[in-house]
């Protein structure tokens, strides 16, 4: 029977070394209610030299279309999937990490968001689930929630789906910036860029993702060096429509918000605050970390 699809929308799934997390990504996206008359695609991006992810995705049916990009980095892999999905001449353009699942009716929501054609980017909130209990320092969690139809100030790449004007030679032609693809804040960037084009930054607060934190990244030094690489990556991004030396305390002032949280979060907070000064001043001075190179 010949389908007739008046909606195409492609979602992109970057991977590196995650074969269980991708897999339960997947899964949750191919469970979901696919309206009439839309097509669902997605596209994983494998960021390694050899095919680990293929077979996973080959036994996952033909909807799941898998590339490689061997050019290590986050940034690297992203701009091969939109190419890809350029390639497929879709009308949507969706990121979503190997880390997150999308609840039940995400699909949904976000097909009603961009029939009422008020959006450019829409995104929608995401909740945490952890491998072990945080600590007493580790501030809970915000999950943001707003109405659906506010706008949205603050984007990043996973659970976000975009037109294809974004990124098609036509229109925006964006990209993510590969200097940034080893110590992250590339969605930051990128999304930057749209907002100054005139962008509109839509919520959906039904499209509800699940994102998964291991052990690792609940220990006092990953986050000290996530405050470090942030207001590194802050201050090149500022850097590109200021000087740096504007760029730093501008840096400075988006980093972390003091929280009326236990002494211990407070504490915590201030050894950020401390790192992400000397990242500020590292970014000044044209230093970038790479804690995702080789990961």
């Amino acid at each position: 029977m010949l389908v007739i699809f008046d909606l195409h929308i492609t979602l992109t799934i970057c991977t590196r070394h995650r074969p269980e997390l991708l897999e339960a990504c997947l899964r949750s996206l191919l469970r979901q209610k696919v309206p009439d008359r839309v097509r669902r695609d997605l596209i994983v991006c494998e960021n390694d030299d050899q095919p680990k992810a293929k077979a996973l995705c080959d036994s996952l049916g033909p909807r799941v279309i898998y590339v490689q990009e061997p050019e290590p980095g986050l940034s690297s892999a992203r701009n091969r999937a939109i190419e890809t999905a350029l390639d497929m001449d879709c009308d949507w353009i969706g990121f979503i990490d190997d880390d997150e699942q999308a609840e039940p009716g995400w699909v949904e929501a976000l097909t009603a968001e961009i029939r009422r054609d008020r959006a450019d980017v829409i995104t929608g909130p995401v909740t945490r689930a952890y491998e072990t209990s945080p600590s007493a320092w580790y501030s809970p969690f915000d999950e943001n929630r707003k109405p659906t139809g506010a706008v949205s100030k603050t984007i990043e790449a996973g659970k976000t789906v975009c037109r294809r004007h974004l990124f098609d030679a036509d229109g925006l032609a964006l990209r993510f910036d590969p200097r940034l693809r080893f110590v992250g804040g590339e969605d930051s960037d990128l999304f930057g860029r749209a907002r100054a084009a005139g962008v509109r930054f839509v919520w959906c607060d039904e499209m509800v993702a699940d994102e998964f934190w291991t052990a690792a990244r609940l220990t006092r030094m990953f986050h000290l060096r996530r405050a470090l690489r942030r207001a590194e990556s802050r201050v090149y991004i500022l850097s590109k429509r200021h000087s740096r030396l504007a760029a730093v305390p501008m840096s400075l002032a988006k980093s972390t918000i003091w929280s009326r949280e236990t002494a211990p979060c407070r504490i915590h907070q201030a050894w950020e605050k401390l790192f992400a000064g000397w990242g500020g001043l590292r970014g000044s001075l044209g230093f970038l970390s790479e804690p995702y190179r080789g990961r």
